[in-house]
């Protein structure tokens, strides 16, 4: 019989598992109801407003950074010449989005 793995390992383990559930329940509710980009606006709502209700949240390090691979991968296929064209008419959003992720790139864990 195969040794268990540490309780350290089986609780991220549960915590990612839950945390990816919450947010494919969230996500997949958003985008049902027609919400614009429903299935990354609903999946951020549901876990934020979890984790903003006590329960903790957690995603491996090996599922996040598959993830930010996949979305870069996916955001880079829908950019097109008229869409870089038409960011120009919404420079506040813009300025918005790009101070955003310095943010979250510069910020501590």
């Amino acid at each position: 019989m195969p040794p268990l793995p540490p309780p350290s390992f089986r609780r991220e383990s549960q915590r990612t598992a839950e945390t990816l559930l919450i947010a494919t329940a969230g996500g997949v509710a958003a985008a049902m109801t027609g919400f614009p980009a429903g299935l990354v606006m609903g999946s951020m709502l549901a876990t934020a407003c979890v984790a903003l209700a006590g329960r903790p949240r957690m995603v491996t390090l090996p599922v996040a950074r598959a993830s930010f691979v996949l979305v870069g991968i996916l955001l880079g296929a829908v950019v097109t010449p008229d869409m870089v064209k038409g960011t120009a008419d919404w420079p506040a959003s813009v300025a918005i989005l790009v101070v955003s992720a310095l943010v979250m790139f510069f910020a501590p864990p």
